[in-house]
């Protein structure tokens, strides 16, 4: 296992190639805030890379992140209470993440599947970890009330899990 202490999350400059339809919903089954949230990761795909020691992995917002964005503040909380989560990018990267706490740490599995096999095994800190996430997350939904995809009240409902003390600054009406 490699001794490190490096885990990053980069949101980085828009991908302007097209490899998927615009969001649908044509069996009305996604709400009007998973609606928004999928057209702003459509066309505002930008790259996300996830940085693990010397390991950079390549992602998008449209398809990889919208995928998991549902459960990603969720799988956050989950962590911080010293719980196991695996992140699975199946569509750009063929990659999974399994993050596992050990006190102040975080034992990281990384594998790739596909036409290339890989597993690796990282030492991280765990506040880095939970910080970065945390970052990214509020970051992307910044990006989405900026460009109206969603209301702060919403993007305070949505990063709950991992700010619970948010919740209580919501003004009624937003």
């Amino acid at each position: 296992m490699n001794n490190i202490q490096h885990f990053q999350i980069q949101l980085a400059e828009i991908n302007f190639e097209v490899y998927t339809e615009p969001p649908e919903d044509p069996l009305g089954e996604l709400s009007d805030l998973e609606m928004n949230l999928r057209r702003c990761c459509y066309e505002y795909n930008q790259q996300v890379f996830f940085t693990i020691f010397d390991e950079k992995v390549r992602v998008f917002l449209e398809p990889d992140i919208c995928l998991i964005l549902d459960k990603l503040p969720q799988k956050i909380a989950t962590l911080a209470q010293g719980k196991s989560i695996e992140i699975c990018f199946t569509e750009s990267a063929c990659r999974v993440i399994k993050f596992i706490p050990f006190g102040d740490k975080i034992i990281c599995h990384f594998r790739s599947f596909g036409s290339f096999c890989e597993e690796k095994t990282f030492e991280l800190d765990k506040p880095i970890v939970l910080s970065e996430f945390s970052n990214f997350l509020e970051r992307l939904m910044d990006l989405a009330v900026e460009k109206s995809y969603i209301s702060i009240a919403e993007k305070k409902l949505l990063l709950f899990p991992i700010q619970p003390q948010e919740i209580l600054a919501i003004p009624m009406g937003s």
